[in-house]
């Protein structure tokens, strides 16, 4: 039986981290959602991508694959959340 992924566990674990980033920046949250271009809207930099990648591997046990992602069309929400898959 294949691994799969739990999408919702990783969605959990970025938008936790993704509220931090916001919190501290005094940064409402409401208007983040699933095609939200985190990079283009300042919402996180490249640190922060970092950190976040490494949450999510810590806490779900999953791998970041950065060939799920295509940063040319801007990183979304969505399109984090879809570059987690399952340890070797």
């Amino acid at each position: 039986m294949a691994n799969i992924v739990d999408p919702e566990a990783v969605r959990s674990v970025v938008l936790r981290a993704l509220m931090r980033k916001l919190g501290a920046a005094g940064r409402a949250h409401n208007h983040l959602d699933e095609g939200s271009k985190l990079l283009e809207l300042g919402i996180i930099d490249s640190e922060d991508l970092i950190e976040i990648i490494l949450d999510v591997e810590a806490q779900c046990g999953y791998e970041f694959n950065p060939q799920e992602i295509d940063l040319e069309t801007g990183l979304t929400l969505r399109s984090l959340i879809g570059a987690f898959v399952t340890r070797g």
